[in-house]
């Protein structure tokens, strides 16, 4: 189980660099390709929009299949379609290239969330949930400086590294996940299980208020987290260098909570420590803008991104446990939500820094919405323990 957990962390560390190092080349691709720099943020988003667009047709394709082959072919492909970008000099081939390599990452993160509760005990879920948010956290750690690094050598490394490293996980996921093959409906079409996996998972009244509680979640985090680089640079003159190893003790302080917070959740429970945890960023953002010390503003924004990770995986468990049958489908609806969340948030930060000239506002509004997910993450757990 230990091998499997292993590949699963690089799995999710592999899929969260991708745009943590693409994002750095921009300037560069921009001027490779004589585009402008709003045209060049299609290279990012042509692959956010082909991975939200088919995540939700890979989770209940995933549901009926062998996950491990699914994980296998979707790497593979992954592994191909982004070496291949190494060599796209033309702007409409990198977009295209990136659109299909998105489409492949949506058949491989929504099975490592559906395979851990499969494989670990049930008193290692959670802790094993907590190793596959620690390779997304430790991504956006080394992201950027280590794109930078290898864009430094050529614009081509990074694609070039990724798509090499992809295919060592082919292998990896061959030598060390078991087959996971469907066990319901197998006899479906597939047009038939798509339209049976839906129906289930979205008349589940406590599936969709633990979505919508979870959707209140990263609203909150996508909300402040998009303005805090800005905010450090407009209120305390911090350069890029200084943001950046903001960024880095942020990632740093989510990467231990993915890791240790299960601790935590042994001696207090999942349901307390998730109610805890919303209530403890809810009352450090609130805290946030009243404090003028910059080392205690930094101290707080590592509690609250080590909260963050800490709570991240008992959510994903959650949500897992709800409908065993789906779990692809539950997770590719899990993907949707948290894509809509960041876009939302991003929007809703921006609008209200600017509207606010400052980070008050923003904070005020995230506290509300931190909370009103602590209601509703209560609603949900009251309900599916009266059912």
């Amino acid at each position: 189980m230990k091998k499997s957990m292993f590949t699963f962390f690089i799995i999710m560390f592999v899929i969260g660099m991708d745009t943590f190092m693409v994002s750095p080349l921009l300037p560069t691709l921009s001027s490779l390709y004589h585009i402008h720099s709003n045209q060049a943020t299609w290279i990012v988003s042509s692959y956010a929009i082909g991975y939200a667009g088919f995540a939700l047709i890979a989770g209940p394709l995933s549901d009926k299949l062998d996950r491990k082959k699914v994980m296998m072919t979707g790497m593979l492909a992954f592994a191909i379609l982004t070496i291949l970008c190494a060599f796209a000099h033309t702007f409409f081939l990198m977009v295209l290239l990136r659109f299909l390599s998105g489409i492949s990452a949506s058949f491989l993160t929504p099975q490592v969330w559906a395979s851990i509760p499969l494989i670990s005990p049930k008193e290692k879920i959670v802790k094993n949930m907590g190793y596959a948010t620690a390779g997304l956290a430790l991504s956006q750690m080394l992201g950027l400086p280590f794109g930078g690094l290898l864009a430094g050598i050529h614009w081509s490394a990074p694609f070039l590294f990724l798509g090499i490293a992809s295919f060592l996980l082919v292998v990896l996921i061959y030598m060390t996940i078991p087959s996971l093959p469907n066990q319901h409906n197998n006899s479906m079409s597939f047009f038939s299980y798509f339209s049976h996996s839906y129906s289930t998972v979205l008349t589940n009244k406590i599936l969709l208020i633990t979505l919508f509680s979870y959707l209140l979640f990263q609203l909150a985090n996508f909300t402040a987290f998009s303005l805090i680089g800005t905010w450090l640079a407009d209120g305390y003159s911090f350069n890029v260098t200084q943001i950046g190893a903001s960024m880095f003790a942020i990632g740093f302080g989510n990467l231990i909570g993915s890791t240790q917070g299960s601790r935590v959740v042994q001696k207090i429970g999942t349901q307390r420590a998730l109610l805890a945890g919303l209530i403890g960023i809810a009352c450090l953002y609130a805290l946030i803008t009243v404090i003028h010390s910059i080392m205690y503003v930094e101290c707080i924004l590592f509690f609250i991104f080590f909260l963050a990770g800490m709570i991240l995986p008992l959510m994903m468990s959650t949500l897992q446990g709800i409908i065993p049958s789906a779990r692809g489908t539950v997770s590719s609806l899990t993907n949707a939500t948290m894509n809509l969340g960041i876009s939302v948030g991003s929007i809703i930060g921006g609008s209200l820094y600017v509207f606010s000239h400052g980070f008050l506002v923003v904070s005020l509004v995230c506290t509300v919405l931190f909370i009103f997910s602590t209601f509703t993450w209560k609603q949900s757990f009251r309900i599916s323990s009266s059912s």
